[in-house]
């Protein structure tokens, strides 16, 4: 090297050293306690999010199998209750139908008795034939028709055993000839409109005769002393 390098090369200031000691120096703890202080909070965090990932891996998540069983067992069930629905709205709309005029029916049963009535009473007074009363007995018999085609039907009491549901007993009438429990007499015709009850008959039952009460025998006095 030469001098003249030597000589150019500027040589360490001794000011330098000064400004190094006046310096201040780094304060102790300042970012070790920053970084205490971040440490808790990060920690709580992590512990804050792994809790909803512990209970979500806890639960067991369905297999697509499973899932398919599930879908498949809620449309069988949503199919039954809408066939069930569609049953039960087709026997109402079926029952409407039947028995529509159940109650216009009821009303015209007064007109039955009364052509029963007339017909019953020119038997009695003798007159069984005349263009009245065949008039009357057809009127009759086109009117029961008519019933009998809308599921009207009279029926029938005379001769056969009581059914409450179909019989009202007014009164019971000894007899030994029928058996007990059995109607021996009809005094008003009961209805029915297909299977239900219109008008129940009204009819009397017949009941085992009363066995006739045993006479007492006379007592005999004794004679009087003459």
């Amino acid at each position: 090297m030469s001098d003249a390098d030597d000589k150019a090369k500027p040589g360490p200031r001794p000011d330098a050293a000064n400004d190094a000691a006046d310096a201040p120096a780094p304060e102790a703890g300042g970012d070790a306690a920053c970084a205490d202080t971040e440490a808790p909070s990060q920690a709580a965090e992590d512990a804050a999010s792994a809790e909803p990932a512990a209970t979500e891996a806890a639960e067991p998540e369905e297999s697509p199998e499973e899932q398919i069983a599930a879908l498949k067992d809620q449309l069988l069930r949503a199919l039954a209750e809408t066939e069930n629905v569609r049953r039960r709205g087709q026997r109402e709309l079926e029952d409407v139908r039947r028995y529509a005029v159940a109650e216009f029916a009821r009303d015209l049963l007064s007109l039955a008795d009364n052509l029963d009535r007339a017909v019953a009473s020119a038997r009695q007074a003798g007159i069984g034939t005349g263009p009245l009363v065949e008039g009357v007995e057809l009127t009759q018999r086109q009117f029961l028709q008519v019933m009998e085609k809308h599921g009207i039907r009279p029926i029938e009491a005379e001769g056969q055993k009581l059914d409450p549901n179909l019989h009202q007993a007014m009164l019971q009438i000894e007899s030994a000839e029928a058996e007990p429990g059995t109607v021996v007499q009809q005094m008003q015709i009961g209805y029915v409109i297909h299977d239900r009850l219109l008008r129940p008959a009204m009819v009397a039952v017949a009941k085992s005769p009363e066995a006739p009460a045993a006479e007492e025998a006379p007592s005999e006095t004794p004679p009087e002393d003459g």
